[in-house]
């Protein structure tokens, strides 16, 4: 007797296998058909939605190729003060939630002064673009003055935070 029957013999000594119902082997073979038939039908397609998808990209690469020089930096130049308009907005609304049980004076005093350090931002990187000519220079000392600015923000959060607050 082979290993593999004695194995099977084993096993059906010590466990009680239900039998299959009538025509589990015709319903089998039925399914295995169709999902051969379905993969065939992918497998066809395929290439063709790979075509495509290339196509796609070589032509959005083509138009990305033709911008000229002069909007692409405009565009690098708005999206830096996008995102750190974005993140310092978002710091200073971080600063507003958890200043909202300091006494009003105070609270008002505070908020003028993050609105400044907003503003002030801005404005220097509006200076910045209007007075530089290398285009390189003004992403770099935008981003410094940007980043010089969040850091404040940063600090005075970490400053005003509750103790028992935790910041993700």
């Amino acid at each position: 007797m082979k290993e593999a029957d004695k194995i099977k013999s084993a096993i059906e000594d010590r466990w009680c296998v239900p039998p299959l119902p009538e025509g589990h082997e015709a319903r089998f073979a039925h399914r295995l058909q169709r999902s051969k038939r379905e993969n065939r039908r992918r497998s066809l397609w395929l290439p063709f939605a790979a075509f495509a998808a290339a196509a796609s990209l070589l032509f959005a690469l083509f138009l990305w190729q033709g911008k000229s020089g002069a909007n692409d930096t405009i565009d690098t130049l708005s999206m830096v003060k996008g995102y750190y308009a974005s993140l310092i907005w978002e710091e200073s609304e971080y600063i507003e939630r958890i200043t909202e049980r300091m006494s009003p004076r105070d609270r008002e005093n505070l908020l003028a002064e993050v609105k400044y350090i907003k503003q002030e931002a801005d404005s220097i990187a509006d200076n910045i673009i209007e007075s530089l000519c290398d285009d390189d220079e003004k992403i770099h000392y935008m981003i410094v003055v940007y980043s010089s600015h969040l850091n404040s923000l940063k600090k005075l959060s970490a400053y005003l935070q509750p103790p028992t607050e935790k910041r993700y």
